[in-house]
């Protein structure tokens, strides 16, 4: 049990922790392959910042 909340905090941490323009995309992908931003919350982004941050699974 507690190996599973330690890699839970981890993969939290990777979404939320440390923002950085840097870090954004690879964020904002994670954040959509984990459900937490739809289409309506990013439609104001450019065409290409969408294409990148393409959940794995939608490619």
């Amino acid at each position: 049990m507690y190996k599973l909340i330690e890699n839970y905090d981890k993969q939290i941490a990777l979404l939320f922790d440390d923002h950085s323009r840097a870090k954004a995309a690879m964020q904002l992908m994670m954040l959509r392959e984990a459900g937490l931003v739809d289409e309506a919350d990013i439609q104001g982004l450019s065409e290409e910042l969408k294409e990148r941050t393409k959940p794995m699974n939608q490619v």
